[in-house]
């Protein structure tokens, strides 16, 4: 592992930075999505939501037993207004759209900042392949093969660093779509009822 670094050439630290932000941000957002498991049965909800706001002393208990701790939440935001879905309900889910973008602009930059330092580094290697070969007057291989070892490394780190951050990325982001969904739906349904 030590060796690939060095052959990499200083570029590597760079890079090397950007794979530990990326794990420790894939790592904190994993660990998030698992506490927070969003709207499980929209139709079960909107449904309780409804006959909360008919009967609520009724209700309250079936609410609570079968709606799970983020639900909770969200519902106690809704069934406080008068029949339309209140300005709480609305600064409720802002507030946590916000909490699920939380590292995202992180990931979306490492994705597009790992590739583009290993260009960097593929660049800087054959420029000093090409010293290597103006220098001497005979061309030694040892020395070309050195700067295309970097230029090589540099380009395979950085795709790969952008290629593991992507993944998560993608999941991460349809699950913030899925919710986002969710809560229109939610907001259309009870506003029409």
């Amino acid at each position: 592992m030590w060796e690939y670094i060095q052959t990499g050439g200083y570029l590597m630290v760079p890079l090397l930075a950007c794979s530990v932000i990326s794990l420790s941000v894939v790592i904190e957002r994993i660990i998030f999505w698992f506490k927070c498991p969003g709207i499980s049965h929209l139709n079960l909800f909107v449904t309780l939501l409804s006959e909360y706001k008919s009967q609520p002393s009724a209700n309250s208990r079936e609410l609570e037993t079968k709606l799970n701790s983020y639900e909770k939440r969200l519902a106690s935001s809704i069934v406080t207004n008068d029949g339309n879905v209140s300005e709480s309900f609305r600064v409720n889910v802002s507030y946590e759209i916000e909490k699920m973008n939380r590292g995202m602009m992180i990931l979306s930059t490492v994705i597009t900042l790992a590739p583009l330092l290993g260009i960097l580094g593929t660049v800087i290697g054959i420029i000093d392949s090409f010293y290597a070969i103006g220098a001497s007057s005979k061309a030694n291989p040892q020395l070309v093969s050195n700067g295309i070892a970097q230029a090589l490394t540099t380009t395979a780190a950085g795709l790969s660093i952008a290629i593991l951050t992507l993944i998560p990325f993608n999941y991460f982001q349809s699950r913030i779509n899925q919710y986002w969904d969710s809560v229109s739906n939610i907001a259309e349904i009870l506003e029409k009822r």
